[in-house]
């Protein structure tokens, strides 16, 4: 048996099942045959965990000039993580309104849904000194 399968099989079996969930969920997002609407949504919030991830390690990160705006690795640029969150608040709503385009009328689709998705990244955007 290979190493890598012997490693896969222990990982397995060791009750951590995260990584290969995530394997599978890739592999059926390539497999199968998603609609336009729904591949939208997934990338879109994928995107928006993502820097809701980063977000909250640029919290972590040693300051620079006293703020900790920066994402600073040795040996590459550092990245504002704010402003790739004004990016993925941009998609996000339009995707929203793109989604519900004929319940927008409507106060809880057109206003607290967006407004409720948007808060934690907003929320931790005020916490960054």
């Amino acid at each position: 048996m290979a190493k890598t399968t012997k490693s896969f099989l222990a990982l397995m079996r060791g009750g951590n099942l995260g990584v290969p969930l995530v394997i599978l969920c890739i592999l059926a997002m390539v497999i199968l045959p998603l609609p336009p609407a729904l591949l939208d949504i997934l990338f879109t919030f994928n995107i928006v965990l993502a820097v809701m991830v980063l977000l909250v390690a640029v919290l972590f990160m040693p300051p620079i000039n006293d703020v900790h705006r920066w994402i600073n690795i040795k040996g590459l640029p550092t990245v504002q993580v704010g402003e790739i969150a004004k990016f993925s608040i941009v998609l996000l709503l339009a995707t929203l309104f793109e989604q519900n385009r004929s319940r927008m009328r409507n106060f809880r689709q057109g206003i607290l849904l967006p407004g409720v998705l948007l808060l934690p990244m907003l929320v931790l955007l005020r916490l960054e000194p």
